[in-house]
């Protein structure tokens, strides 16, 4: 999750409030005193305060139905909707849009529910089938979840913060398994059903001509794409022609994270005086930077454990 929100607003009555944020709708509570509460809501903070609830009323148009405005809500994947409604269908909840479907076959399709809390607060919950219909567009195609479009919004995050997708010289793969790669290489497999991964590779095509990619391959057999992987599977072995020792780090990060983290390990390897080869899973935030170095030479083991600290540290520090 990128950017929690905060939200406060008015309950009347602080411990009806807790029954049904915990019990319905699943929220966990926080801290509290005698006049407020606060909920962790799916991983947003909603603190609720003992006072007037805000003035709403029906005139927000959907489809066939008029619903209260304002009013708050989340959007959730489809399953975790699913056991929502189930649990609210269960409590007899009083629903002022049943659950339903929106936009059935189109782009932007969505379920939603409307109700309200004890206090009269209106609540709208969305299940979307995927992250892309939440903002549809010209040239959006519905798809399933999955590694593919983890890798995608990967991709985006480096293109919104104004760097090429990490570029990685490959030259030492290169010549061990001896596969005409470019001198630089982002390699990215994508997994789902034939159209989620053709409109996929369309994407990753447009994103990766936007910051200057001279070429994009995409294998036609699965000889050829055993044969891109060669020289990611090869990367480790491979680096024994650029150093005589090498030190591996292993640490996880949020994707959005990827090129800032990539950007300070390029800046500590300035600081030590050492090379660092970067080997990473961008569409899990697994990362492998291997520090090289030559043990004949002075401090340069001590110098080594001393970056791969700090890259742990920084792991830590962003989540």
């Amino acid at each position: 999750m990128p950017y929690p929100f905060h939200f406060a607003y008015h309950v009347t009555d602080l411990d009806e409030a807790r029954a049904f944020y915990t019990g319905a709708l699943g929220a966990v509570e926080g801290r509290s005193t005698d006049t407020w509460v606060d909920f962790d809501f799916y991983g947003h903070q909603l603190s609720l305060h003992l006072g007037a609830p805000f003035a709403n009323a029906a005139t927000g148009k959907v489809g066939d139905h008029m619903v209260p405005m304002p009013h708050f809500g989340i959007i959730l994947p489809l399953d975790e909707w699913n056991k929502l409604a189930g649990r609210l269908e269960e409590r007899q909840t009083d629903f002022i849009l049943a659950p339903s479907v929106r936009f059935k076959g189109e782009p932007g399709e969505q379920w939603t529910m409307f109700f309200r809390d004890p206090s009269g607060n209106p609540i709208e919950v969305k299940g979307l089938a995927a992250d892309a219909d939440i903002f549809p567009g010209p040239g959006r195609h519905r798809g399933g979840s999955g590694p593919g479009r983890g890798f995608v919004a990967v991709l985006r995050q480096g293109e919104r913060q104004g760097q090429a997708p990490w570029p990685i010289d490959v030259t030492a793969s290169r010549e061990r398994v001896d596969v005409a790669y470019p001198a630089h290489r982002l390699i990215v497999e994508l997994d789902g059903v034939a159209e989620e991964c053709h409109f996929l590779c369309a994407e990753i095509e447009a994103i990766a001509a936007a910051n200057g990619a001279t070429s994009v391959a995409t294998s036609t057999s699965e000889a050829e794409r055993l044969r891109f992987w060669a020289g990611r599977k090869a990367a480790f072995p491979a680096v024994g022609r650029l150093a005589p020792d090498y030190f591996c780090i292993d640490g996880t990060i949020p994707r959005r994270e990827l090129p800032h983290v990539l950007a300070e390990m390029a800046r500590m390897s300035a600081d030590y005086g050492l090379p660092v080869v970067n080997v990473f899973h961008a569409g899990d935030g697994n990362l492998h930077p291997l520090i090289l170095y030559d043990s004949n030479i002075g401090d340069s083991l001590a110098k080594a454990e001393a970056m791969g600290a700090e890259i742990l540290r920084l792991c830590v520090a962003v989540g």
